[in-house]
């Protein structure tokens, strides 16, 4: 066995592994008495990993932490357990989605539609609608398949064989992650993703990042003691490890609990997989209502047409072949092309938008949202650390605030003295702030540099430099302790970029899109703490490349500073970050040849350690209780405003650095270090808001739709976090935010009213409330902090329960269940894992939250057009169908041939409809409350509406007809083509007077929409070839008509425009009765 295969992980200032010998004798004793070894692979449950010592793991798994599993062993726990991997989505084959298009009850309506014309033999009728029902199925699955591909290439992106390193037959072996298995004993170390859940039994100063789990921006601290409750939240097991977390810092080592479906993420994949299925929208509902309608509309007109010319004496077979043409025509077979189109052109808006659309229907639901649910962490906020604040002591009680502005994460913006950053501070420095930069370069194991464009063609493979230096940042002589230097460099190359490049950048850009650029040009290594320090010291021209070699990587001549120019600083040890000390010191060799420590950490742990404080960052006082009262009430003021607060001191020479030089291992040499410390500052961290997301809050609030904050994070980050966001008012303390929220024990008690008024909930009480109790809650909460991904998943039940249409935004695996129960589930496209990806109907590619405000627009429009176009349909529609009605019924010649209706619903009916599916948003369209899900699709006043425009149409059509045939003598054939090209173009013209329901056309005019115009033209170019084009014209009994002809028809066309008028001054009078007018906006 080689000698680097039993080396333990543990620095020397690292919790040592702890067992109990007895314990571990007394369970292992339990297990082989009662099981054979062959099933040991299964015996723990999942829900007490945490519980135990990794000592009574490695037992119960039959492992060793020194050799790890055998081969033999390897291949019995694959064979029994599987490959580790998550089930994969579920995808819909071609076929599928074929069929799902094809039996939509609009789609069958018009396939029985063109059977029944086939029997009667009108083949054409036939044809023309099966080419309609051609036309879209085809737009629907191209849209489908558009959107699944693209989801596809979006995780196939950035999806690749990931590598873990594991402990097998005592050699360290690097192996697909997809081949671990329950026992083996795997290698972490900072930036790797944890590839299966791991019960750590070594930690030298170790940190991950469980964003995704939890949505806990700061990184978690791990330690490897048994927690002895069983019933503990994910994010408080310390001593576990994750499926798809990342490693911020550190090493470890652990075995491998749970592998695929049996780990925490596996759970979550395959009970949402288990949810899918298709679900109708509130549209496709009341649409498919419609239809029935309108069927049964269709079959009482054709009975009652048929029955009236058999009674008046026309031959049965033709009155039964007219009638079938005649329910036929009731239904619009253009409704459901045209509403297919209208989806896929906002489908195909939101897409230059960044938002991929999976399902169609989404964009349309997107409209109806009445409330918005969001993670916080990455979602709402940029889910980095950023430095906001520094705080200098003066004379002055206030002391002295320093703020910065820009992105945390990437050496873009200004510090300076004003909020506003109006007055931007450059170099020199005072001597305070030059000292608190310098120690938050050098203190820092980060590393931010610019990528060169073909190190982004090679995937970012310099990962492997930057791993050196983040094991041993401040070790430039590559003295790496924990691990040897062959070790290390030998473990390097399987950890590129390249493997997992979205989950590294995960951790190192933010999601502000507004700097797409420096996206592709920064990489940063490290914590998020450390990377907006080293950014901090960066934006001032003080990095640490810049102190210790002179590089200045920002390529930005005003970013270097003098101390960047002449000698430099150089390192010499570090006494590193770990969960006890909860600091960091390193010491330094300054320009002039002079010892310095400077350190960091939380306030309450360095502050001990301070005896003097740097007063206006000059001269040194000595520190006082009454002085640190100050410090730590000036501490509790910024963490009160959601900010992480560290503080930061250093000591000059003395005898000591004379002892200390790179060549000292004295470790007895660390507490006199960090002793007799000047505190210089405090520095405020938090994770930013996104940019434009306040605006997007107010732009919903404006439309009625609520906004509701649900996160993992600490109630007073979430109180902090809101405030900004204006989701609850600035002055609402934590207390007053929480209210009165505490529930019964009693589960038969009644549901609680919220008597205390609280704006925030935590998650401990949503666990302790029924569906029913939580759903009653008024007011609702719009903060839920503390929220495991179950109560997250409640609340959106709970928000269903009041009828509520819910879109749920998120980007972790603890929200994908949240995702998929929602009615329009939201995921980001960078930062979102795979499972909230597969778990979405929209995708966010560029992850900007004001894209989520667009979609609802969108959506809204969407829903305007097809409202619209309906009832534009439905209104030229019946006027064909009174027209014939009124001809039997008065026992009149047949006005129409079917041929004639047949070309009248084709140019009258599609391409109009289609520009109305077009039509611009209108101006007060995000002013409107969102639409009642309950009310109906198409109510009694739009059928009075339709039945009115309708008989307009049909009394002028017919009028013309009777006319030309028994008072001016036409023949029969130029009657039917006068009353015919009447009806056509009025219905044409009745198209720029559907643009509103209720506003008139001399407000919406005609110009607004240029597809319409083109639509217009294009129709009547159609009818005029029909007419005057041989051949053409015999086959659809048109002929020419005179100028006299054309006049009647252009003063029928402003008859009817006087009547529509009429209906809609009527409308209007009778929203102002109500005075909901203003309130529900039904103007459309």
């Amino acid at each position: 066995m080689p000698a680097n295969s039993s080396k333990s992980i543990n620095d020397s200032d690292a919790v040592a592994t702890e067992d109990s010998p007895s314990l571990r004798q007394r369970i292992s004793s339990k297990i082989h008495h009662t099981r054979p070894r062959e099933n040991v692979g299964a015996r723990t449950p999942p829900t007490v990993f945490h519980t135990k010592e990794a000592s009574e793991l490695e037992a119960e798994l039959h492992t060793d932490l020194s050799t790890g599993l055998s081969s033999s062993d390897v291949s019995r726990l694959r064979n029994e357990h599987g490959p580790n991997t998550l089930p994969e989505p579920e995808r819909t084959s071609v076929p599928a989605m074929f069929m799902h298009q094809i039996f939509d009850f609009m789609v069958l309506l018009l396939v029985a539609s063109a059977v029944l014309s086939a029997i009667f033999e009108d083949v054409k009728s036939s044809i023309v609608l099966l080419v309609v029902v051609v036309i879209n199925v085809t737009i629907g699955f191209t849209q489908e398949f558009k959107a699944e591909r693209a989801l596809t290439n979006l995780l196939a992106s950035r999806i690749a064989q990931q590598k873990a390193t594991v402990l097998r037959d005592g050699r360290n072996t690097d192996i697909p992650s997809s081949e671990l298995v329950p026992g083996d004993i795997v290698l972490l170390e900072e930036g790797d993703q944890v590839p299966a859940d791991i019960r750590l039994a070594e930690a030298s100063h170790f940190q991950i990042d469980e964003a995704v789990l939890t949505g806990e921006s700061v990184p978690a601290d791990k330690k490897i003691k048994p927690i002895k409750k069983e019933l503990v939240p994910l994010g408080d097991r310390n001593n576990m490890a994750y499926l798809m977390t990342m490693v911020a810092r550190g090493r470890a080592k652990g075995i491998v609990v749970a592998t695929g479906t049996n780990t925490e993420v596996g759970k979550n994949s395959k009970a949402i997989m288990a949810k899918s299925g298709r679900k109708k929208t509130n549209l496709q509902a009341k649409l498919s209502w419609l239809g029935k309608w309108l069927v049964l509309v269709a079959i009482v007109l054709c009975a009652l047409f048929t029955l009236i010319g058999y009674l008046r004496g026309f031959p049965l077979k033709e009155m039964i072949e007219t009638g079938v043409s005649l329910a036929v025509s009731v239904i619009p077979e253009g409704l459901v092309a045209v509403t297919t189109v209208t989806m896929a052109l906002g489908v195909q808006r939101l897409a230059k938008r960044q938002a991929i659309v999976r399902k169609l229907p989404a964009v349309e639901v997107l409209g109806a949202v009445s409330i918005i649910c969001s993670d916080k962490t990455g979602t709402l906020t940029e889910g980095k650390m950023k430095v906001d604040q520094i705080w200098f002591a003066t004379k002055s009680e206030e002391g002295r605030v320093i703020y910065v502005e820009g992105p945390g994460n990437i050496p873009e913006g200004s510090i300076c003295s004003d909020k506003e950053c109006k007055q931007p501070l450059t170099s020199p420095f005072d001597e305070g702030l030059n000292k608190l930069l310098t120690a938050c370069a050098l203190c820092n194991n980060a590393s931010v540099t610019r990528a060169t464009p073909q190190q982004e063609q090679q995937g970012r493979r310099r990962s492997s430099v930057f791993r050196r230096a983040s094991i041993s940042p401040s070790d430039p002589k590559g003295k790496a302790k924990a691990i040897e230097p062959k070790e290390t460099d030998r473990l390097l190359p399987r950890k590129s970029i390249s493997a997992q490049p979205e989950q590294r950048r995960r951790s190192i850009w933010g999601g502000n899109s507004s700097t797409p650029a420096p996206e592709e040009e920064w990489e940063a290594i490290g914590t998020p703490t450390e990377v907006a320090l080293q950014v901090l010291a960066m934006k001032a021209g003080m990095g640490k490349d810049v102190l210790t070699n002179g590089h200045n990587h920002t390529h930005n001549p005003a970013h270097t500073h003098e101390h960047g120019k002449g000698a430099q600083w150089h390192f010499i040890r570090d006494l590193p970050f770990d969960s006890e000390r909860k600091r960091m010191s390193v010491v330094y060799k300054g320009p002039e040849g002079e010892g310095v420590i400077f350190a960091k950490g939380a306030l309450e742990f360095l502050m001990p350690l301070c005896t003097t404080w740097s007063c206006e960052g000059q001269q040194e006082a000595a520190l006082g209780e009454q002085d640190k009262e100050r410090i730590a009430k000036q501490a509790q003021t910024m963490a009160a405003q959601g900010m992480r607060v560290l503080a930061v001191a250093y000591r000059k020479g003395g005898d000591l650095f004379a002892k200390v030089d790179d060549s000292s291992e004295d470790e007895n040499l660390d507490e006199e270090m960090e002793h007799d410390l000047c505190f210089i500052g405090l520095v405020g961290l938090m994770d930013p808001p996104r940019t434009q997301v306040a605006g997007c809050i107010e732009t919903c609030h404006n439309a009625g739709i609520s906004v509701c904050m649900i996160t993992g994070d600490h109630p007073s980050t979430a109180l902090c976090i809101a405030k900004q966001l204006k989701l609850i008012p600035e002055e609402t303390t934590e207390d007053q935010a929480l209210g009165n929220s505490s529930v019964s024990d009693d589960a038969s008690s009644p549901p609680p009213s919220n008597p205390g008024g609280a704006l925030m909930i935590v998650g401990t009480d949503v666990d302790q409330m029924t569906d029913e109790q939580l759903a009653a809650l008024e007011p609702f909460p719009n903060v839920f902090a503390r929220a495991s991904p179950d109560a997250k998943l409640r609340i959106v039940k709970a928000l269903q329960i009041r009828e509520k249409i819910v879109a749920f935004i998120g980007d972790g695996v603890n929200d994908a269940a949240s995702i998929k129960h929602a009615d329009v589930g939201v995921a980001m496209g960078r930062t979102g894992t795979d499972l909230s990806q597969q778990s979405a109907d929209i995708i966010l590619s560029d992850d900007n939250f004001e894209h989520i405000v667009t979609a609802v627009e969108e959506g809204r429009r969407t829903y305007d057009n097809i409202f619209k176009f309906t009832i534009y349909l439905l209104s030229c529609n019946s006027a064909e169908i009174f027209v014939m009605l009124g001809a039997t019924a008065f026992n009149i010649p047949m006005p129409f041939t079917s041929i004639q209706i047949l070309f009248a619903n084709i140019i009258a009916d599609v391409p109009p409809s289609l520009s109305l599916g077009v039509e611009p948003v209108e101006k007060d369209v995000m002013e409107r409350h969102p639409r009642n899900p309950k009310q109906a699709f198409f109510r009694w006043r739009h059928a009075l509406a339709v039945v009115m425009q309708g008989m307009s149409m049909s009394v002028l059509c017919l009028a013309a007809f009777v006319s030309a045939l028994h008072f001016e003598n036409y023949p029969i054939e130029t009657a039917r083509c006068l009353g015919f090209v009447m009806l056509v173009m009025i219905q044409l013209w009745h198209a720029f007077l559907s643009r509103s329901f209720s506003i008139s056309v001399f407000r919406t005019g005609i110009i607004g929409n240029k597809w319409m115009i083109g639509a217009f033209f294009l129709s009547s170019a159609c009818l005029i070839g029909g007419m005057y084009i041989p051949g053409l014209n015999s086959t659809l009994d048109l002929i020419p008509l005179s100028l006299i002809d054309w006049g009647k028809i252009a003063g029928a066309v402003f008859v009817h425009t006087i009547i529509v008028e009429t209906i809609k001054i009527f409308i209007r009078w009778r929203h102002h009765k109500k005075g909901n007018y203003h309130t529900t906006k039904e103007n459309v």
